[in-house]
């Protein structure tokens, strides 16, 4: 009896065989559960698994179905712009092709020749589809993307119904959605695939849950199971869900990837720089063919492709995911301080609607400012820095599942890892637009920069001429308390009416562009001009105001006292050239 004591207690102290074990080459794993036709889940930025995908189905007749929160440059586009997939259900896509129109109502883009279908949805409501997938149920109830035209392209999968619990009451839902497989690069897994994702986990968790096939899982390192143990509350993808792990150093580059509670592996910044080589032969077919030889066929697996890299590049990318790497960039914003009291157009417009924000947060009690990259992170970023001077407690949000950051000066990028180790909480997707912008008790302003918006407020984020994005998360943005949108006066961005309809306008209240200052004054529907931008030629307001009159396809309210925004403060300027030393949204 005691030799069977001293067994049981040692089995105990080293269980040993935890089950199956999946650890396997990616491009064993590839071969063994992906078949053409298949729905795939692109989950985050599985950068390698990509590359591995375009390698295998390189001019095979794939007809994937491809599912992403954001399809991102430069492989998750390759999917499309190179024939593997058919139809893409996305939020995003970030491809310079314009869109047309399929015979059965689908939005298309026409990718060198070919003609891919894609369903246009918000962020949050595909993970909301994926979301019911994986609890087995059939559709899911949604805030998002009621009133657009995503909602009637999208009639199969979305409806407007009578709540059951309130009959004069109407709730908008949309169906499961359950891809075959799913793709997603982790920080560390043990060999029977439970894993931990990079934070914040974005639209990383639903997908991987709703596959009925699993998960390909890659990640930095293979750990024991004892480590994932004493990290239990990272993991977010059991190994039950996962048919493959597979250990690939660096594989979600070109994108970063941080996790600083896994000491296990080195973080990494994003490679602006290798995008930027990508976007520069993108318009160019046979350029790109020779990009893609060149980094994804003539790199057949991932040592090769990091050879190339280089380590003194991937060294760098190391050291830029660092907490105090913020503090080498500051030489970059001292040289931006001295460009003196001159300021252009653009910073003119972010300054006015950053003191928009900054007085209307406190006068409607907001403890939340929803903002993404680009021209509406700079304003909320400078307002949220005005607020704190001042004591006024603020959190910023960022559709990606950060909340509480801290924007830092110095930064060459708009939204980099440092912004994942400074904020006050690390979520999902999910929680950031379910609960925090649109949910109980939520007391959120979204400040929103759009391709196009009319006089009734409504948004245009999905197609505008050649340009065919998705919403991204501006469909779901909408459904704060209140949204500020920023955009530069012109007359394809600034309409009568939009042509098609991402987001409804009846909580947008102000608008700020580059000539003026744009209200709904007493709950009217339309905006009315309040205030005019100053200007370097020394124009009289009064003349200004007729031209702001004059580039308005509509007839223009005026305020009976338009106001002339005060030009920016030595102070504002200095903070402004501080968030954007590179000049990247307000140069000349």
């Amino acid at each position: 009896m005691q030799d069977r004591f001293k067994e049981i207690v040692d089995s105990l102290a080293s269980p040993g065989d935890e089950g199956e074990d999946k650890v396997t080459a990616l491009r064993q794993a590839i071969e063994e559960h992906v078949t053409p036709g298949m729905t795939l889940h692109i989950a985050g930025e599985p950068s390698a698994a990509l590359r591995q995908l375009l390698r295998l189905f390189w001019k095979r007749d794939a007809r994937f179905t491809v599912v992403s929160g954001s399809l991102s440059r430069p492989y998750g586009t390759g999917l499309v712009r190179f024939g593997l997939a058919s139809k893409v259900i996305t939020s995003a896509q970030e491809n310079p092709y314009g869109p047309s129109t399929c015979p059965d109502g689908l939005a298309s883009v026409s990718c060198f020749g070919r003609t891919v279908k894609v369903e246009n949805w918000s962020l949050y409501s595909v993970e909301q589809r994926l979301m019911a997938g994986a609890m087995g149920l059939a559709f899911m109830p949604t805030l998002s993307i009621a009133g657009s035209d995503m909602a009637l392209e999208n009639a199969d999968s979305f409806r407007v119904i009578s709540d059951p619990f309130d009959t004069g009451r109407q709730q908008a839902v949309v169906k499961a959605l359950v891809p075959d497989i799913s793709f997603v690069h982790g920080c560390v897994a043990d060999r029977y695939g439970n894993t931990i994702l990079p934070l914040p986990c974005a639209n990383l968790l639903w997908g991987p849950r709703a596959s009925r096939n699993g998960v390909i899982v890659t990640v930095e390192k293979v750990v024991s199971t004892d480590f994932i143990r004493h990290h239990a509350a990272l993991v977010k993808l059991p190994g039950y869900l996962v048919r493959a792990v597979c250990e690939v150093p660096l594989g979600a580059h070109p994108a970063g990837m941080v996790n600083q509670y896994v000491e296990a592996i080195n973080g990494y910044e994003a490679d602006w720089e290798f995008v930027a080589s990508h976007d520069r032969v993108a318009p160019d077919r046979a350029a790109l063919e020779e990009w893609v030889s060149e980094w994804v066929l003539g790199c057949p697996s991932q040592d090769e492709y990091l050879t190339k890299l280089g380590r003194d590049r991937i060294r760098h990318l190391e050291q830029a995911a660092r907490p105090d790497a913020w503090r080498e960039n500051l030489a970059v914003a001292a040289r931006a301080v001295e460009k003196g009291s001159r300021y252009t157009a653009d910073e003119m417009m972010l300054i006015a609607a950053a003191r928009e924000i900054k007085d209307r947060v406190p006068r409607s009690g907001y403890r939340t400012i929803l903002s993404g990259a680009g021209t509406a992170g700079f304003a909320a970023w400078l307002a949220y820095h005005w607020l704190r001077r001042e004591g006024y407690g603020i959190d910023l949000l960022w559709g990606l599942g950060r909340a509480g950051w801290l924007p830092l000066p110095g930064q060459t990028n708009p939204v980099g890892v440092f912004d994942s180790l400074s904020s006050k909480m690390l979520t999902d997707t999910a929680e950031i637009y379910g609960v925090m912008v649109g949910g109980q008790g939520a007391r959120c302003m979204s400040v929103l920069g759009v391709l196009q918006i009319d006089r009734f407020g409504n948004i245009n984020n999905s197609r505008v001429g050649w340009r065919s994005l998705g919403s991204g998360g501006s469909g779901d943005a909408i459904n704060a308390s209140e949204t500020l949108v920023i955009v530069k006066h012109s007359p394809e961005r600034v309409v009568d009416r939009v042509g098609y309809v991402t987001c409804r306008g009846d909580r947008v209240k102000t608008l700020v562009t580059s000539l003026g200052v744009f209200r709904k004054i007493d709950g009217e529907e339309e905006f009315t001009l309040t205030a005019c931008m100053p200007d370097s030629r020394s124009t009289t307001p009064e003349k200004r105001i007729r031209e702001i009159v004059e580039a308005c396809p509509w007839d223009l309210k005026t305020a009976a006292e338009v106001e002339e925004v005060p030009p920016p403060t030595p102070e504002e300027l200095l903070w402004l050239r501080l968030l954007d030393p590179a000049g990247a949204l307000t140069g000349p």
